[in-house]
């Protein structure tokens, strides 16, 4: 068994909005019968100051039968002045998938800003296959789209497969940023089908920044969970609520995902 990556797709234009991406063409290599994980980078063309930049990647297409599967990007940390970084803080991370693909097959793969770059950004993606299968536990996922800080009541999430759940992602980001304006805040994501818990809470900061120039750094939060579904049957839904512990005095936005191990999975023939 070979476990490998590929660049999947050439890097492609965010576009200057926040709409839906073309569908970009991703194949699977001849020798490969698993998608185990994917990466994506966000970049922005231009950085422009007081901007943010995080999306939802995910991938699609009539050959791809185990949706959904979408991820974030890392985030690109607000700034105020026109010099220092706009980029993610750390080395992008690999989410798991551990999906069938079939040889040869054509997938597709989209980019939906949750922040607008203004003048434009590109995404990579890059892929681990595996020449066997892994045996290892499959994971589907399933991302929020942005919400304003100061909408209490949050998204909601309907998995219609899922017997245990995985993970829990947040996104809390500054639309723009002021000198001295940290900001902290809890999410609480709730499902009545979930065996042992119900409530889920991660807290999320927006690190401060005491110059006119400068990032104020923001970062995924993520945790690797254990939960099983009471029903596996049925549809989980989860509601969601976030509670601002520090706000900023300018505007920020927050998202999450749910990564779970579904019921089955389909093989392309």
């Amino acid at each position: 068994m070979a476990i490998y990556t590929t660049a999947a797709v050439v890097a492609f234009a965010t576009g200057a909005g926040t709409a839906v991406t073309a569908e970009q063409t991703l194949t699977v290599p001849d020798n490969a019968v698993e998608l185990v994980a994917v990466r994506s980078t966000l970049t922005s063309t231009a950085p422009n100051p007081a901007e943010s930049g995080v999306g939802v990647c995910a991938l699609a297409g009539n050959n791809f039968l185990n949706r959904p599967y979408e991820w974030f990007t890392e985030i690109l940390s607000s700034k105020l002045g026109a010099v220092d970084q706009h980029a993610p803080s750390h080395e992008d991370r690999w989410w798991p998938a551990s999906l069938p693909v079939k040889p040869g097959a054509n997938l597709a793969a989209t980019f939906e800003p949750l922040d607008a770059l203004a003048a434009d950004g590109q995404v990579t993606i890059d892929v681990k296959w595996s020449t066997k299968r892994t045996g290892m536990p499959a994971t589907k996922r399933l991302a929020s789209r942005e919400t304003a800080s100061s909408t209490a009541t949050g998204p909601s999430i309907t998995l219609s497969d899922a017997k245990k759940i995985t993970e829990y992602t947040v996104v809390y980001s500054a639309a723009t940023v002021a000198a001295d304006d940290p900001s902290v805040a809890r999410l609480t994501i709730t499902s009545n089908n979930l065996l042992e818990v119900q409530s889920i809470t991660q807290t999320a900061v927006i690190h401060a920044i005491e110059a006119t120039s400068g990032v104020a750094k923001a970062f995924l939060t993520h945790a690797d969970i254990d939960v099983d579904v009471t029903n596996p049957n049925s549809n989980t839904v989860f509601s969601s609520a976030i509670t601002v512990d520090t706000a900023l005095t300018t505007a920020a936005a927050y998202a999450y995902s749910i990564g779970y191990e579904p019921n089955s999975l389909q093989v392309q023939q």
